[in-house]
């Protein structure tokens, strides 16, 4: 894993959501780090720190990254994947409805 210095931008998986987001380093300890996650609403970075443990670190940006449009490409992208799941339950559902028709159609 990289190290991190106080200004660095990090990709990070949010805890308990199936997410990831940007933030800017703060302090850096050895499990983890204290950061600056970006808020997508406020396009800024919050001035309340949050740890960030290292194994939740995706990977270090370089500094010029454009954050606002990185993030916004990121929701994007977890709007399309939540499509996908969402289909992929539907067809889950009716094929499983199939079969059980089926069953009862042999009478088992």
């Amino acid at each position: 894993m990289a190290d991190f210095q106080h200004g660095d931008l990090i990709l990070y998986r949010e805890r308990g959501r199936d997410r990831l987001n940007v933030a800017r380093v703060d302090l850096v300890r050895r499990d983890e780090v204290s950061s600056m996650p970006w808020h997508p609403l406020r396009r800024r970075f919050l001035v309340g720190r949050t740890r960030i443990e290292r194994t939740r670190i995706v990977r270090k940006l370089p500094r010029s990254v454009p954050v606002a449009d990185l993030v916004a490409e990121l929701r994007v992208a977890e709007l399309k994947r939540d499509r996908k799941r969402l289909a992929a339950d539907k067809w889950l559902k009716r094929t499983i409805a199939r079969i059980a028709h089926e069953l009862e159609q042999e009478g088992c």
